[in-house]
């Protein structure tokens, strides 16, 4: 199977990633009823009935097209209006966030997966996602270089 430009669906169209006014936004829109939607929501009546826009079998065949029209309407405005816009609506859509900001949302802090390194909280590490009652991983600071080489050479040289 080829490999399609921003994470594209094989089978879905739109299923990817767009380029906004300010950032980027994940778009799935995964049946014709939302596609209705989609189209009415963002000033595009007509393609709910254009045939190269009405269903999913003709997005597909006119890939590139129709990639490209909703590729300029996207960047008409930011991702966060249009999240705000078309969340409502039932569709799959999610501003996607700076490597910044996701270690600072609400998620990440919720689940605790940046934790700090030592006592000044200078040194901070991803945390293990994975949550079980009753396990808590624990974690520290790395070795300085050289700081195990007697203990790592002398069990090599052993």
């Amino acid at each position: 199977m080829q490999r399609l430009a921003n994470s594209s669906h094989p089978y879905m169209v739109p299923a990817q990633i767009f380029p906004t006014g300010d950032g980027w936004l994940t778009l799935f829109i995964t049946h014709d009823k939302f596609w209705q939607k989609f189209s009415v929501e963002v000033g595009k009546p007509e393609w709910v009935t254009d045939p190269v826009f009405a269903t999913m079998a003709a997005r597909r065949s006119n890939r590139t097209q129709v990639l490209a029209a909703i590729g300029d309407v996207l960047a008409t405005a930011g991702a966060a209006e249009w999240v705000r816009r078309l969340a409502p609506l039932g569709l799959v859509v999610s501003e996607v966030e700076t490597l910044e900001q996701a270690l600072r949302s609400d998620l990440t802090a919720s689940r605790d997966l940046v934790v700090p390194l030592g006592g000044d909280a200078t040194l901070r590490a991803i945390a293990s996602p994975l949550k079980f009652d009753g396990y808590a991983p624990s974690y520290g600071l790395p070795p300085l270089l050289n700081e195990h080489r007697e203990q790592v050479l002398g069990k090599a040289l052993a």
